[in-house]
């Protein structure tokens, strides 16, 4: 059977690593194991992931923990976009050793001692749609954070790494967790993903899934903690936070292609949730 290595992911100075990956329909993945502890988001898609012989069906918004030296094997029933966090074991026992309450749930899971009792554990977390949002928005930016590797950025990453850890175990802390809620289907925010940067609105959106517009603003407002508007917002303008960093067009460039014709409602926006201009933005990129 295969091993994955750390070595293989990580320098040995760095105690972990985030990843992003799209697995076609029908892919399968055999059976392997790791000598790091694996942490999976699923951000797209449907699937079956096997852990040590037990099936576990995960859909957008599932986050599945997988200990180290554990059989893991999976399969795409569609696509699937997940993000991997590959973690030295001894980054959990270090860093979170001094976290009482933290480090008492994660011993429950990944001490051995643990795993021949009864009730063990299900290495699976539900998140509720708006705390869906956020562990996607989280990871993009340790994506971000861990690919442009700008001076301090370890620093960054562990804080969001500690965030990360914090929610995933908050969610397993819960007597009854509520995954997605399939009233907003899958199909829904798939749909939103791949047209945000098009002035789409509303109505078009609940044709997609036979609502009515407002009934829809209502279901996904009560279900996600953010409006619809809002969180198109959100995604414009996380990519123009993306185009200004990576790419050198102008401003009014970037805005039209995050689907804002209008450079004022595009600037007004950028200020509200970045707290600075988008020339600022960028000033700020390459002073540091």
């Amino acid at each position: 059977m295969f091993i994955y290595k750390s070595a293989d992911y990580m320098p040995i100075s760095q105690a972990f690593e985030v990843q992003k990956y799209t697995y076609e329909k029908n892919y399968i993945h055999p059976p392997h194991q790791h000598d790091f502890i694996e942490l999976i988001y699923i951000a797209s898609g449907e699937g079956t992931h096997e852990i040590d012989g037990i099936s576990y069906r995960l859909c957008r918004g599932d986050m599945l923990f997988i200990n180290y030296h554990q059989t893991h094997s999976f399969q795409a029933e569609e696509q699937m976009v997940f993000y991997n966090f590959f973690v030295k074991p001894e980054y959990i026992s270090e860093r979170l050793a001094n976290a009482e309450s933290l480090y008492d749930i994660f011993s429950f899971l990944i001490l051995d001692r643990y795993f021949d009792t009864v009730d063990r554990a299900i290495p699976l977390a539900h998140f509720s749609a708006a705390e869906m949002l956020e562990i996607e928005r989280l990871s993009e930016e340790m994506l971000s954070e861990s690919e442009a590797e700008q001076p301090g950025y370890a620093l960054v990453l562990d804080g969001y790494m500690r965030i990360l850890l914090a929610k995933m175990l908050r969610v397993l802390c819960k007597k009854e967790t509520s995954g997605f809620c399939r009233a907003v289907t899958p199909e829904l925010l798939a749909y939103i993903d791949e047209n945000y940067t098009k002035p789409i609105t509303v109505t078009e959106l609940a044709n997609q899934c036979f609502y009515h517009p407002t009934y829809l603003g209502r279901i996904f407002k009560n279900t996600f903690g953010i409006s619809l508007h809002d969180y198109i917002g959100r995604k414009r303008i996380d990519y123009a936070k993306k185009l200004l960093l990576e790419s050198s067009d102008t401003v009014d460039t970037i805005a039209a292609a995050v689907g804002y014709a209008d450079k004022k409602q595009f600037y007004k926006l950028f200020r509200e949730q970045v707290g600075c201009t988008p020339k600022q933005y960028r000033q700020n990129l390459e002073k540091v």
